[in-house]
């Protein structure tokens, strides 16, 4: 290498006489120069800040290493550069995609299911305990199919929803309320250091999931949500989540006009009064919040 930086010099910027430069030193001096962007390349991938900007200098890296190692008639270095190339081009088309869908997601689709990729599956039984209150929490879950059970909520997840992903971004690591199989079910899983290392190493890809949860908690609280649907259901899990662990239960004490139009209502279309009760409990907290940071318990319907 000594040798070849000398003779470069010597072809560069030699000032005693000599023959025109042939088709040879011309190639020579491709193949320097090729070499040392390779090596500037390979510095500059060792500086890159986010993941796309790794992959792309490690791409341009890839081609200048295999053309040097063809000039310097390196098998090694061909053969090294021409198998990363296609795992750096696929890495950074899965790491473009991802920030693409990120993207769009936050100003449409309001669920988490971009996520798949990166998530692994977990099949529970009926029954099945997925975590207890007071739990330490280091994972999150994307419902596949069968239902999940909030026990202190009373709050039954469906296909789609997320489980226990706001410890993601309340800093929160222990579980405010248990959660159970009410049938069969087939979840995803991302721990959280796995999601954080996505959110590491594309800084783009974490603006895009902060303004997506942003959203999706104005959703929860919007006064014009309707009271139906996973959004509803999935309000006070969340509220119960901002609250935290030693957040004491509030009891709405209902006035008794508002319990007889509930009871009528109950009759009239044959569900408990309890449902309807946690129903008006959901549109509550939706429209005005949680009232002092506490978690939502019960109405006080005046019945033993």
């Amino acid at each position: 290498m000594v040798d070849g930086g000398l003779s470069l010099i010597n072809v560069v910027f030699s000032a005693a006489p000599r023959k025109p430069a042939g088709a040879g030193d011309y190639l020579f001096l491709a193949v320097e120069i090729v070499t040392w962007a390779e090596a500037l390349s390979a510095i500059a991938s060792a500086r890159a800040r986010g993941m796309i900007q790794l992959r792309s200098i490690a791409l341009l890296n890839n081609v200048l290493g295999v053309l040097a190692g063809l000039g310097n008639g390196s098998l090694a270095s061909v053969v090294k550069h021409t198998v990363n190339f296609p795992l750096n081009a696929s890495r950074l088309r899965q790491m473009q995609k991802l920030v693409t869908t990120v993207k769009a997601a936050s100003g449409s689709d309001l669920k988490l299911q971009w996520l798949k990729p990166f998530m692994h599956p977990r099949v529970l039984k009926k029954g099945e305990i997925i975590f207890s209150k007071g739990d330490d929490a280091d994972e999150a879950f994307l419902i596949v199919s069968g239902r999940v059970e909030i026990m202190e909520a009373s709050v039954a997840l469906g296909p789609g929803e997320m489980l226990g992903e706001m410890a993601l971004f309340t800093g929160r690591r222990q579980r405010t309320a248990s959660a159970i199989c009410a049938t069969e079910a087939q979840l995803l899983f991302i721990t959280y250091e796995a999601f954080e290392q996505l959110c590491f190493q594309n800084p783009e890809f974490g603006f895009y999931v902060t303004r997506l949860v942003a959203r999706r908690c104005e959703r929860d609280m919007s006064p014009n949500q309707s009271a139906s649907g996973p959004a509803l259901r999935g309000a006070s899990v969340r509220l119960q989540e901002a609250a935290g662990a030693g957040a004491e239960p509030m009891v709405i004490h209902a006035p008794e006009a508002a319990r007889r139009k509930l009871r009528a209502l109950a009759d009239e279309q044959g569900r408990p009064v309890g449902d309807l009760a946690a129903e008006a409990l959901d549109l509550l907290f939706v429209k005005y919040g949680a009232v002092n940071q506490t978690a939502p318990a019960a109405f006080d319907l005046g019945e033993s």
